[in-house]
């Protein structure tokens, strides 16, 4: 029998309702969704210590924020649909090991979708299946296929109220099915978020704003005063944690342009809450970028000050000893 380590794979999608949506605004979707997956993709590449809460909190793992993260390609997985074979490639594939224990190394498919529809399940399912028969174990007396652990994180759920579901697999001798857990945003409060440090969420705890209230924010401006209320209380949040060097002023400041992104997706066309969010988080993203340059420059102008100091001294030792070697000489003590 095979011995090692086993691996498990657990994909994990973010998918938000994105509700009634117009025609003309149906065009913008694909696109949406591509800003949606680059700010996840690129949290995972910037905040990688932070994927291993994502996973527990799915999953009711127990890995720390020191386990060891490996970000993997992309292009993996092969969904066949019909007999026919698409290469799709995944949001964010990684590895995470850790000594816990016992040694512990672990796979992770996190895939974010846009499209709020329950066919999300299929093709959590295709991507499970795929995968597993593409990565096959080979023993000592056959071979063995490992089924991802899956979870799904819905962005928006109102017309959505499923708490978990199952996927079942069908063999030779019976039926086999396993769970797959949701996560919904709307059951976060920032509370939760910071407690539990799901900053890969963050950014799209936004979505916790209903399509009602931002029209409401785009046709009376004094509305828009809740979404600053909300950004405010991020902010001061995100400047604890800059405080406790938990984060520094550029990864405040990134986390903050992550949030602007996401935002300027989701107003779609409403102009005048587009401009409110640029205007009212430029300053943000300014004083926090601007606030860490200062600090280290502040940093280098002292490292380069402790520099010349230590040179100094070396000079006035090396003179010191020049002038001891001379009065030697002159004293016949040492003979050129």
């Amino acid at each position: 029998m095979c011995r090692g380590y086993k691996i498990t794979i657990v994909c994990i999608s973010l998918c938000p309702e994105r509700g009634r949506m117009e025609k003309e605004k149906k065009k913008d979707l694909k696109s949406t969704d591509k800003v949606y997956d680059s700010v996840f993709w690129t949290e995972i590449n910037k905040f990688t210590r932070y994927v291993p809460m994502l996973v527990n909190e799915a999953f009711g793992e127990h890995f720390t924020m020191n386990a060891k993260v490996e970000i993997l390609p992309g292009k993996q997985v092969i969904d066949i649909n019909g007999g026919k074979k698409i290469k799709r490639e995944v949001d964010a594939l990684v590895r995470l090991s850790e000594e816990l224990e016992e040694p512990i190394s672990h796979l992770y498919h996190f895939e974010l979708e846009t499209k709020g529809k329950k066919s999300i399940f299929i093709r959590i399912a295709q991507y499970a299946t795929a995968h597993a028969f593409a990565h096959v174990i080979e023993l000592e007396d056959g071979a063995e296929i490992e089924v991802p652990h899956s979870a799904v994180v819905f962005l928006r759920s109102d017309s959505v109220d499923i708490r978990d579901f199952k996927i079942y697999i069908r063999y030779p001798k019976g039926r086999v099915s396993y769970n797959v857990p949701v996560l919904r945003i709307k059951d976060y409060d920032l509370d939760a978020i910071f407690e539990k440090k799901l900053l890969l969420l963050l950014p799209f705890f936004v979505f916790n704003i209903t399509d009602k209230e931002l029209d409401e924010m785009d046709r009376d401006v004094t509305k828009f005063d809740k979404l600053k209320v909300i950004l405010d209380d991020v902010y001061v949040r995100l400047q604890a944690m800059m405080d406790s060097e938990e984060l520094d002023g550029n990864q405040t400041g990134t986390i903050m342009l992550y949030i602007r992104d996401v935002l300027d997706k989701l107003t779609g066309q409403r102009k005048n809450v587009k401009k409110g969010v640029e205007d009212y988080m430029g300053g943000y993203i300014i004083e926090t970028i601007f606030d860490e340059m200062a600090k280290e420059k502040e940093e280098l102008n002292k490292a380069l000050e402790e520099k010349e100091k230590a040179l100094e001294k070396e000079k006035n030792e090396n003179k010191s000893l020049r002038e001891e070697l001379e009065r030697y000489r002159k004293q016949g003590v040492i003979i050129n």
